[in-house]
Parts: C-alpha cells; sequence; structure tokens
C-alpha cells in the first residue's frame, strides 16, 4: 500500500504514512480525529520542539551524517507514534490544517532543500580543487618543458653516484648576482670562453697526436704529454655500467676544469674555476648541440651534488692513473730523457758510420771503373801503336778508327777494294763473315779474331767507325755498286 500524498510504502494496517504524516484512507473507513491533546501532551510540547528542531537540522550542522540520517529515521517514527496515539473514539473528522502537523511538514521540506544545497556547495567545492589541481600540473609541466630530462639510468650509471639535471637545478636567469663569491655575468662569459679555449687546445694536440696514450684500465685510457702531467681522461660508454662516455680535462696543475657526459641521446657540459663547478650546460638532442640550456652557480643541492661527484669521480681517476705508473717521478723522467738522448747519440753514430761505409764502398767502385777504363785506353792505344806501325800493311786504312776517311781516298781503290775497306772496319771489332772469300781474307790478318756478329761489332763502333762506314757506303750508292 501507499500514501497517496508522498507516494510512500506503507504497512497494511498503517494510519499515518511515516515520511509525510498524512492519514492513511483505508478503503471508505472512518478515520479518526486527531486532536492536539492526543497527538502531543501539553507538559511535553517544549521537548518536542526542541528534539524536532535538532532533527531538522538546526543543531546538527557538526553531526556525522550516518548520526543524522539515524536521528531522522527516529523522528518519523516519533511522527506516527505521535499521530498513532488518536482517540478511536472520537468521530470528527481530521483537521488537515492543524499547526503541529504543517509546522513538521514546514521543517521536513526546508530541511530536504537544506541537504540538497549542501550537496551542490560539496559538488562545487569539489569541481574547484579538481581545477586547481588541474590548472597546477598544467602550468608546472609548462614551466618545466625547457628543463633537462631525468635519464633512466640510475645516478650511478651517470658517473659514480652522478645525479641527474632537474627542474630543482637553478637556470642562470634566476641566479642572484648580489654573493660577492659569485662570478658576475662578464667574469663568468670570460671564464667559459678560457675554459673552451683550454679544450680546443688540448683535443688539436690529440688530433696531430702529440700524447701518449696509456689503456690503464679497460675502457678508461689516460692522454699525457710524457712530462708527468695527464690532459684528460676519457671513459667509453658501458664503463662501470654508464651509458655514457665521460671525458674529464685537466690543467697545468692538475685540476679538473672541464668535463663532457655524451650518451647516444643526450649530453651534460661542465665547466670548472678554481674547483668551483660554474656552468652546467645540458644539450637535450646530441644531435643538435647547439640547442642547450645552461645552469650558470646554482644553489640547488641536486648542482652541488653533480659538482662534488664529477670532482671526486675525476680525481679518482687520476689516482689510479697514478698508482698505474703512468705519471712518473722527477727522477724517473730525467733517467728516461738521459737514456733516449743516448740512444739518438747512438742511432746517429750507426747512421754516420754506415754513411762512411757506403761512401768507401763507391769510393772504390769509382776507382775500379777508372782502372778498367785506363786499361781499355792502354790497350787501344797500343792497338793504335801497332796499327801504325809494322803491320800497316796488313790494313787497307790502318786510321779508319780515328780518322775520318775522304772520298778522295775511296777513289783509289776498286770496288773490291772499297768493299773489303768497309768490311774491315767491322773485322777490327771482332766481326764474323759468312762469305767465304771474306772469311779467307781476314783470317789472314795477324790482328783480326772473330768473336761476334756484325751487329754486336756494329755496337762497338765510335764516332769515326761509324762515319766512315756512312762515307764508303754512300760512295758505294753514288758508283752504282749498290
Amino acid at each position: 500500500m501507499k500514501c497517496a500524498y508522498c507516494g510512500c510504502d506503507l504497512n497494511e494496517n498503517a494510519n499515518f504514512c511515516s515520511n509525510c504524516g498524512a492519514p492513511v484512507d483505508h478503503g471508505g473507513q472512518k478515520e479518526p480525529e486527531v486532536t492536539a491533546a492526543a497527538s502531543v501532551p501539553e507538559e511535553s510540547e517544549d521537548t518536542w520542539e526542541m528534539t524536532a528542531g535538532a532533527m531538522d537540522g538546526e543543531n546538527t550542522a557538526d553531526m556525522d551524517p550516518d548520526m543524522t540520517e539515524e536521528m531522522d529515521g527516529e523522528k518519523q517514527d516519533m511522527d506516527t507514534t505521535a499521530y498513532g496515539q488518536v482517540d478511536d473514539d472520537d468521530d470528527e473528522d481530521y483537521d488537515y490544517d492543524d499547526f503541529a502537523y504543517q509546522e513538521r511538514r514546514a521543517k521536513r521540506q526546508a530541511r530536504k532543500k537544506k541537504k540538497a544545497r549542501d550537496k551542490m556547495i560539496l559538488f562545487a567545492l569539489i569541481g574547484v580543487i579538481l581545477v586547481g589541481a588541474l590548472a597546477f600540473i598544467i602550468l608546472k609541466s609548462l614551466s618545466g618543458a625547457d628543463e633537462p630530462e631525468k635519464s633512466q639510468t640510475s645516478a650511478s650509471s651517470v658517473v659514480a653516484s652522478q645525479p641527474e639535471a632537474s627542474s630543482s637545478v637553478v637556470p642562470s636567469s634566476s641566479v642572484e648576482t648580489e654573493d660577492p663569491n659569485k662570478l658576475s655575468a662578464e667574469e663568468l662569459s670570460q671564464a667559459v670562453a678560457e675554459i673552451e679555449q683550454q679544450f680546443d687546445a688540448i683535443m688539436a694536440k690529440r688530433t696531430a697526436g702529440e700524447y701518449k696514450v696509456s689503456a690503464y684500465k679497460d675502457g678508461i685510457s689516460a692522454y699525457w704529454d710524457g712530462d708527468s702531467r695527464i690532459s684528460a681522461i676519457l671513459t667509453e660508454s658501458g664503463t662501470e655500467d654508464s651509458q655514457y662516455a665521460r671525458s674529464y680535462f685537466y690543467d697545468e696543475n692538475g685540476k679538473l676544469f672541464y668535463a663532457d657526459l655524451s650518451s647516444e641521446e643526450n649530453s651534460y657540459r661542465l665547466y670548472f674555476k678554481d674547483g668551483k663547478l660554474i656552468r652546467l650546460s645540458y644539450v637535450k638532442d646530441i644531435t643538435n648541440p647547439e640547442d642547450v640550456v645552461n645552469y650558470d652557480q646554482a644553489d640547488s643541492q641536486e648542482y652541488l651534488d653533480w659538482e662534488a661527484n664529477a670532482l671526486d669521480y675525476s680525481t679518482t681517476l687520476m689516482t689510479e692513473a697514478k698508482a698505474a705508473g703512468i705519471v712518473k717521478s722527477k727522477e724517473e723522467i730525467e733517467a728516461e730523457k738521459a737514456a733516449e738522448e743516448e740512444r739518438k747519440k747512438e742511432e746517429e753514430a750507426a747512421k754516420k758510420a754506415e754513411e762512411e761505409k757506403k761512401a768507401e764502398a763507391e769510393k772504390k767502385a769509382e776507382e775500379a771503373k777508372k782502372a778498367e777504363e785506363a786499361k781499355k785506353e792502354a790497350e787501344k792505344k797500343e792497338e793504335e801503336t801497332n796499327s801504325s806501325s809494322g803491320k800497316s800493311s796488313e790494313y787497307i786504312f790502318p786510321d779508319s778508327n780515328s780518322e775520318y776517311l775522304a772520298v778522295s781516298d775511296l777513289e783509289k781503290l776498286s770496288q773490291s777494294k772499297v768493299r773489303l775497306a768497309l768490311n774491315e772496319i767491322y773485322a777490327r771489332r771482332g766481326a764474323k763473315f759468312d762469305n767465304a772469300s771474306n772469311k779467307k781474307y781476314f783470317e789472314s790478318k795477324s790482328w783480326y779474331k772473330g768473336t761476334c756478329s756484325k751487329e754486336e761489332a756494329q755496337k762497338k763502333f765510335n764516332k769515326y767507325e761509324e762515319r766512315n762506314v756512312d762515307i764508303i757506303v754512300e760512295y758505294e750508292k753514288s758508283k752504282g755498286w749498290r
């Protein structure tokens, strides 16, 4: 069964609605009249009004919501009980304009409105909080867009407990210059320029191969100039579980002035002056090195951690290099220099001795050559002397190997004699002859020794012999003998 006024489900025997307090129609039965005396005893009216006010929310602003709902239920039960205490013998109709009923109904409606208003206020507050939180997150994201990303590796994978650059590092634009221990903008710029010049000088010498390189530990190499000064120590990527290739550069006093940590994606550059980190540069994209964010002389703890860890790790590398014997004492260096000078002297002496030996050999060869030429010349003179002496009668032209012939000399001879004069020049150089008459003629001469072909003999001709052959051939042609 439902209430005809509010639709609330009711017990079949209920006389009044437990929700709105309206009387229940039981299908034509005469409803008893409710009187003020019967519903609320006079001595309890003040008590009732106070309880109703408390249950209507007048004094429950700070009460627990569950307790408030429980009190509302108890109030409804009290309403039903109060209206259930009617005089069944009273035949008068119930007055729906009864003041107590109307007052309670008005309070119930006010309470419902107040609950609805409180819910709206609560939802509004929640909405404001959510919007504020969202705006805070967006602003923080935008403000940190240009700051170094957190590395996915642990701090120890960068440099022995090396911290990562993040929003806690204060950018150069926010550095306070009032601190007398900090460099001014001009001083900072000059210091960075000097550091870069030192770095460029070391890289130039490294490229030119002027440094000695000592790989004293797996993945770690030191570059030094041979005078007990290490200029740079480089660690490869993957060394000591670091994804970064780390480079540390030292001044003439062995102090760190620059460090570079580079991965395949990004890099960090650290500038030091007098043992203090004055600039931390972050390159987000290694392919665009000009896109860099600088953090200068910051006071954040993370910035100080970068400084401390870089100095500590670079000192550790230097200590290990010294322990490995790369850096030598002054006495050791002087001893090595003396040994090197002695070695150079020995090399120079050996080289000089070799050159002298070579020169001596060349001198002997030259003397032997001159002796051979002198011998040949003597033989030639002897031959010429013999030719001009008693054996001159054995030649047609005894001087054809030392004087030029004239046409008038040939005109005195017959055709056969002219041809023998030509072959005589070849025979003097040892030419063999196939012709029987020529062979017989020259073999009869005491000076003739046939040892080679005419071609080989011709190669031995001097300038007189070459010209005389041409003169005889031309003469024969002019006579028509050829």
